[in-house]
């Protein structure tokens, strides 16, 4: 791209002719141009800001799958000392009197 046809100094030079619709139009694209970038930069601010809410996310939900890990795999302990205190023979009478006293 030359100098010359760059649109910033397309802008300028043919800005100075003096024609009010000229101008008109060039302060519209400049005005556009502005609008574009702002938005650009809001939209990369937006992805940044929304990668960092899916990470967020994701390690609040592995914490809430390792809690309920945890507390499954402590109810399933309690529920097979339960399962094998009910399995045990009944005490004999001599043990039982130990257990008694």
């Amino acid at each position: 791209m030359s100098l010359s046809s760059s649109p910033v100094l397309r802008r300028l030079s043919t800005s100075t002719s003096g024609d009010p619709r000229e101008e008109l139009i060039y302060a519209y694209e400049a005005e556009e141009e502005r609008i574009v970038n702002v938005l650009s930069r809001k939209l990369e601010q937006l992805r940044v800001e929304k990668i960092s809410l899916e990470n967020a996310l994701e390690a609040e939900s592995e914490s809430h799958v390792n809690r309920l890990n945890r507390e499954l795999s402590l109810l399933r302990a309690r529920q097979r000392v339960e399962e094998s205190n009910e399995t045990l023979p009944p005490p004999q009478n001599g043990s039982q009197s130990l257990l008694t006293a």
